[in-house]
This record gives C-alpha cells, sequence and structure tokens, in this order.
C-alpha cells in the first residue's frame, strides 16, 4: 500500500486510503522528534499533525487483537502529540500548528474508550491530565490523573509492560513534570534551551 506515494518537502506521504501507513509514518517521524529535540524537530509537527488528522478522518477498522487497534492507536499517538507539543501561540503562526493539553486529554479518552484494559492509554491519560491540571491550577484534574496512574498498575500487560509500570510511578512521584513525559525520557521544553533525554 506504501508504494503510492505523494512527496511534499522531505516528507513521503503514504496511500491516501491508507491510515496504518500514516500511522506509522507519524510514529517514526515522532521518534525522531523527541529524540532531538522538539524545537530542532519543529518543522516535523504540521507534517505529523496532518498524518494523524488524515488517518483518523479514516476511521480505520484494523485490528490486531482485542486492545490493538489502528483507531485506538491513532488517538493514543494523537494525546501524546498535543500535549508534548508547546502550546506556545508563535508556532501556529509559524508552522500552523500548537499543542492543545484539553485536545490531547480528549485524545487519551476516545482511545481509552476503544481499549480501556490497555495500560499505556491509561498511563497517557494519567499524564494528559496531570499536565492540564497543573497547567491550568485545576486540583481536581490532577487528582484524577493520580487516580488513573493507580488504576493503570492494576491492569494486565499489553507490551513493554515493565516500562509502562515504571513511567506511571515516575509520573506519580514527579506529577511537576507531566507536560514532559515521553517513553524516550524527560523532554525539557523551554523557548531558549530545548533538549531531550531521560533525566
Amino acid at each position: 500500500m506504501i508504494g503510492h506515494a505523494l512527496f511534499r518537502g522531505n516528507c513521503v506521504y503514504p496511500e491516501p486510503r491508507c491510515a496504518e501507513c500514516m500511522f506509522w509514518l507519524a510514529a517514526a517521524l515522532g521518534r525522531i522528534t523527541t529524540t532531538q529535540g522538539v524545537i530542532e524537530s519543529a518543522r516535523r509537527a504540521p507534517v505529523i499533525a496532518e498524518l494523524l488528522t488524515r488517518a483518523i478522518a479514516l476511521r480505520p477498522t484494523h485490528r490486531d487483537g482485542p486492545d490493538d487497534t489502528t483507531l485506538g492507536n491513532l488517538y493514543h499517538f494523537s494525546a501524546a502529540f498535543y500535549r508534548l507539543v508547546p502550546e506556545w501561540v508563535w508556532l501556529s503562526w509559524v508552522l500552523g500548528v500548537r499543542g492543545d493539553k484539553q485536545r490531547s486529554v480528549d485524545f487519551s479518552r476516545r482511545a481509552i474508550a476503544i481499549s480501556p484494559q490497555r495500560l499505556d492509554y491509561q498511563v497517557e491519560l494519567g499524564a494528559g491530565l496531570l499536565c492540564l491540571g497543573t497547567d491550568r491550577g485545576r486540583g481536581d484534574l490532577v487528582q484524577e490523573g493520580v487516580a488513573v496512574l493507580r488504576h493503570s498498575q492494576t491492569l494486565a500487560p499489553f507490551v513493554e509492560a515493565r516500562l509502562d509500570m515504571t513511567y506511571a510511578q515516575a509520573l506519580l512521584e514527579q506529577p511537576e513534570r507531566a507536560c514532559t513525559y515521553a517513553r524516550d525520557g524527560w523532554i525539557e521544553i523551554d523557548e531558549g534551551d530545548v533538549t531531550a533525554g531521560a533525566r
């Protein structure tokens, strides 16, 4: 299905009806972005956002297992994307896309509605709630985020369960860092000095 590709800039867009192809391309670009630094890789943000939007609009029905669906994974990835990309207004002027913490939480809730037993989905929702609650001064959202993370530790493993449980515990211990949590480590997001890596 990737055979029919649309070239835009330095990115190859996959076949326009293949949501799975768009997901994997967005995931690859996202992984590069979190390891190279958010600002240095900012030019990829509009491409990732477009891939996710187009793939979700296709409403894919592919399912690899009871808790592994393309649509759920797209919502989950979108949640992490909109939580990690800074909400700075100038980003939308320059790139046409910026972060949105509320949208991140909404995407997580959609992912969990599809697969409520996914540990990684629960950890992302917890991170999103802590991030949004801390940013907006909303103690109720922080409390909900803590409850979600505690609940996540009771779930059966899906993939990389030990890592997800470690991340959940780290977020419970350092809720103020939830906006910079990524599976690659803590991503420091500062307009003057942006780096990525586990700290």
